[in-house]
């Protein structure tokens, strides 16, 4: 009998211990929400959302090729005691209170793992409507900064007009997509927009070589919206990408 195999047994029989007379269902307290998974050894933290089969990354300090991972997760049981199957990895798991849940990830080397839940934080209706960056629209609208001259456009493309024109990236927010306009293009993305209103992944353009990728809603009313981008910028000089992060951009909602 292998390590893996011995160590769930003995979890079981520790777990049969301290079960509660009304056992919860740890699945339906995971689904549809966030939550910070704190690795206590590595003093490390990720934030997920346990959607119905497949669990997605909302992290500003998460590696940028996990935010786009989506890996399938479960819970199965064992004499009444639950575990959590993730990414192929085996968590003993148990609730500690209403928003944290005590986890053991089991592998070569155990793992104490804490779960804590994110409470909203955000009203996400307040995300939908167009929205253009503040410090940028007010460099445009007021006549008293000294600009640079005026460079001569080129001609709009086929089939449009100067009126097609937009001066700054404006941001067409809607539940499920966003729609960026900039200069006479056009980017569309689908989004997902976290459990707690705190995260919007996307992949769109918002100007000539920028793609962003995840917005950190850091504070959301009904006319502001202050985030933490993570973007793509090429980089032409080694025809390449850089993954930049830009803090507290302030947009204005559009009336």
């Amino acid at each position: 009998m292998n390590k893996s195999i011995i160590i769930l047994f003995l979890i079981s029989t520790i777990f049969s211990c301290q079960k509660n007379v009304d056992q919860i269902d740890i699945g339906n307290e995971l689904r549809g929400n966030t939550f910070d998974i704190i690795s206590i050894e590595e003093k490390d933290t990720i934030t997920i959302e346990f959607k119905d089969s497949i669990y997605s990354v909302f992290s500003t300090n998460a590696f940028f090729e996990d935010m786009y991972r989506k890996s399938p997760w479960r819970i199965t049981t064992l004499n009444s005691n639950q575990f959590l199957v993730i990414d192929s990895k085996t968590i003993a798991i148990k609730q500690r209170d209403e928003n944290i849940f005590d986890g053991l990830l089991i592998g070569d080397k155990d793992y104490e793992i804490t779960f804590k839940k994110r409470k909203s934080k955000w009203n996400k209706d307040f995300i939908v409507g167009q929205w253009v960056e503040k410090e940028i629209y007010d460099y445009r609208k007021n006549d008293s900064i000294l600009k640079p001259p005026t460079v001569p456009l080129p001609p709009p493309p086929k089939n449009l007009t100067k009126n097609d024109l937009y001066d700054q990236p404006v941001y067409e927010i809607k539940s499920d997509s966003i729609n960026v306009k900039y200069g006479y293009s056009k980017s569309k993305s689908a989004i997902d927009i976290n459990s707690s209103a705190e995260y919007i992944k996307m992949e769109v353009k918002s100007d000539w070589g920028i793609v962003e990728h995840l917005w950190k809603i850091k504070k959301l009313n009904d006319s502001i919206m202050i985030v933490d981008k993570i973007i793509t910028d090429k980089n032409n000089e080694y025809y390449s990408y850089d993954i930049k992060t830009l803090e507290n951009i302030v947009l204005i909602k559009k009336r």
